[in-house]
């Protein structure tokens, strides 16, 4: 893939869809998840395995990432990673074999995870150079991939078409919106400063790290378990669960486009907080097993809660000096990312035991700790 010369402006579009990419892609997987449990006739443990199998993959992709990216540049990187991200989802929509399908969830993962780490490298790289406010919208386009995946699948699959059908078109897309807008990236130089791509985090950025993991895993339980919970809970069939993603979806998106509109109104600080109050309540509301409309507003106030955390929390490293950027945004990324692939696997074998609602409560208490963090590194969130 041949590089072209890019404006401000087409390096930002490049990021746009950097951000949107992963987010539809993961999306698939998401619809994805009710059918292969159906057609591999898997119970709680045996999708727990799927997903544990789809978390390893994601965090040997992401720990891949930053050494990729730092030899390769940013452009081969993430578009090597969509390529190879398209191709195994559609050999998951094909597969009846457990074990097959375990294996290329595994090359999809590792793929997704380094892409979504390369591009967030990217992002908080362009955020620095510019001097611009990136993160939040850049998050809306992950916000936006997300709730254009799921709609899309939503749309065709009620259409009565069959799921790989779906998923190859879609996947088609992504590799085609690759192709279009990927040659505008810049590789930043990273093997020139002398960058590391790793390093310990430092007591404050680790403290980040954990806010990212516990956001991100959160999240992860709603691409990989709101639509079997809605399918166990609810009158909702397998066609109609993805909603409750597709409702998570939205809500981010929404406030993700209005992100640097409250940021101005109410302050950096004040709205993480806000959202990590709105994220605990929804993950207790939907504990309680209510009836399908205050299901259904729970997944809104998670969306909402989730929405701004991460992309601020990112703002934030990227305005740090304790660590340099590349290992900071990677520590950061590979613990976001890992709490949002490999997460659900760890949640997937305790609901063998205490239930999804139990999870859904223990994601609560998590988020409290999450708040405890926020506070404790306050000064960033400027």
């Amino acid at each position: 893939m041949t590089h072209r010369t890019a404006s401000i402006r087409e390096q930002v579009k490049a990021a746009r869809a950097g951000y949107l990419l992963p987010a539809a892609l993961i999306a698939l997987w998401a619809a994805l998840i009710p059918y292969l449990r159906d057609r591999l006739n898997l119970d709680s443990a045996g999708v727990a395995q799927l997903v544990f199998a789809f978390g390893a993959g994601s965090i040997a992709g992401m720990l891949a990432a930053s050494p990729l990216t730092k030899y390769f540049g940013s452009r081969l990187t993430c578009f090597a990673s969509v390529l190879g991200a398209a191709t195994g989802i559609v050999v998951i929509s094909l597969s009846s074999v457990f074990l097959l399908t375990v294996i290329f969830a595994c090359f999809f993962a590792l793929c997704a995870g380094c892409l979504e780490v390369g591009i967030n490298i990217y992002g908080a790289s362009l955020e620095r150079q510019f001097k611009l406010r990136l993160m939040i919208p850049l998050h809306a386009y992950y916000s936006a991939g997300e709730v254009t995946g799921a709609a899309c699948c939503l749309l065709l699959l009620n259409f009565n078409l069959p799921p790989f059908l779906v998923i190859c078109a879609l996947s088609l897309i992504c590799l085609a919106l690759a192709l279009f807008y990927f040659p505008s990236i810049v590789n930043f130089n990273f093997r020139a400063r002398k960058e590391q791509s790793f390093m310990l985090p430092t007591r404050q950025v680790s403290c980040l790290c954990l806010i990212v993991l516990i956001t991100y895993m959160t999240g992860g339980a709603m691409v990989d378990w709101s639509g079997i919970y809605l399918a166990d809970h609810s009158c909702l069939d397998l066609r109609q669960a993805v909603i409750g993603y597709t409702l998570v979806s939205v809500a981010m998106m929404l406030c993700r486009m209005f992100g640097n509109f409250l940021q101005d109104k109410i302050g950096t600080l004040r709205l993480v907080l806000c959202g990590c109050a709105l994220l605990i309540c929804g993950l207790l509301l939907l504990s309680l097993r209510p009836g399908l409309i205050l299901m259904l507003l729970a997944f809104v106030l998670i969306g909402c809660g989730m929405s701004n955390i991460t992309p601020l929390s990112y703002a934030a490293a990227a305005r740090q000096r304790d660590m340099p950027l590349l290992p900071a945004v990677s520590a950061m990324s590979v613990a976001g990312y890992g709490g949002l692939l490999a997460g659900p696997a760890l949640l997937g074998a305790a609901a063998y035991y205490i239930s999804l609602a139990g999870v859904f409560g223990l994601l609560s208490v998590l988020c409290c700790i999450s708040l405890l963090c926020i506070i404790r590194v306050r000064s960033y969130y400027k």
